[in-house]
């Protein structure tokens, strides 16, 4: 990003309603940006569009608008639309993304596409809206992974959407290096979010020993690890995969999730 403190930057969250896009579109409304979120479900936007008393005395907005990232023409269109209303255009961060329940014995290509198409082809997309403008202002990109990428025994399918969206932000970053554009990944670890509320104290337990630091992430863990990835000090820093509460090469082995959530397996979540 391109220093001009008289300019507020903008930034859009893909998935942020809820869980950590929610904390990034806030911790980045803290810092002055203006924020657009674009999310699926409805109710996650109105329960998040008040936001708590504190969020009055930011110096920056967040705004939200419906869209599914599953459409990618609508996706591209809107991030386009949004980028090009702002005066500087700082930040992409695609946080959306689906966990539903999946046996491989009987997944069929419908619930494969469904994974993939909101995990790693609603984050493309949002990027190809969002490149021109971006490059204008040397903004930057980050993607959202998961410690799944490492081999998930419970859900191969998240698993591989994953490890597909690190593949992505690393190619992503070698074919805009030429544009000032970075392109980053951030891969929590078990994070408390929406998808863990209704958990066992015992799984929650067995979470946070094997978290760095012996705890759970918080949303706002990853959250200034994001903002970190697109500030100033990270400038010369694209490609990079960054975990946060988890070592690298530790796969998800916890206990069923769906079994555990009564959640519709549908609801974006990190």
């Amino acid at each position: 990003m391109r220093s001009d403190d008289s300019v507020r930057p903008g930034a859009v969250v893909t998935g942020g309603a809820s869980g950590i896009g929610l904390a990034v579109a806030r911790r980045l409304a803290a810092t002055g940006h203006e924020v657009l979120v674009l999310d699926a479900d409805t109710d996650a936007i109105a329960a998040a569009s008040g936001g708590p008393p504190e969020d009055s005395a930011a110096p920056g907005t967040v705004s939200f608008r419906e869209v599914d990232v599953r459409d990618s023409r609508r996706v591209r269109a809107v991030v386009d639309e949004a980028m090009s209303g702002m005066t500087r255009p700082h930040l992409l961060c695609a946080c959306a993304g689906i966990k539903p329940p999946v046996d491989i014995a009987t997944l069929d290509e419908a619930g494969w596409d469904v994974v993939f198409d909101v995990n790693v082809r609603g984050a493309f997309f949002a990027v190809q809206g969002a490149l021109p403008h971006l490059s204008a202002t040397g903004g930057s990109v980050v993607l959202l992974g998961s410690a799944s990428a490492h081999g998930d025994h419970e859900n191969p399918l998240y698993g591989a959407s994953k490890a597909a969206v690190i593949g992505l932000a690393r190619s992503l970053a070698a074919a805009a290096v030429d544009t000032g554009v970075r392109v980053n990944v951030v891969v929590p670890g078990f994070t408390r979010t929406g998808m863990t509320r209704g958990m066992s104290p015992e799984r929650l337990a067995a979470a946070a020993r094997r978290g760095v630091g012996g705890r759970v992430n918080e949303p706002e863990d990853v959250a200034a690890a994001i903002a970190w990835l697109a500030g100033e000090e990270a400038a010369t820093v694209s490609g990079a995969v960054l975990h946060v509460g988890t070592a690298a090469g530790i796969p998800a082995r916890f206990g069923p999730l769906a079994s555990a959530v009564g959640e519709s397996p549908d609801a974006y979540s990190a």
